[in-house]
């Protein structure tokens, strides 16, 4: 399955954001037969050595005073 999405997908979610957008901003998530899109400005990857089922929102909570 094309993780891309098509020229007219960009331009019909461009037209909802009203921007223009280029295709290496958006990306085809697929589930259940579906097409989700996301569309981001940047993305940051990192690892960890959490458990699978550690949450990352509960453990930065650790930080906040």
């Amino acid at each position: 399955m094309e993780r891309w999405p098509t020229q007219e997908e960009l331009e019909r979610i461009g037209a909802i954001l009203e921007e223009q957008l280029s295709p290496e901003k958006a990306v085809v998530l697929y589930s259940q037969n579906q097409r989700f899109f996301v569309v981001a400005d940047g993305v940051k990857i990192s690892e960890n050595q959490w458990d699978i089922f550690a949450s990352p929102i509960e453990f930065r909570s650790h930080f906040r005073g």
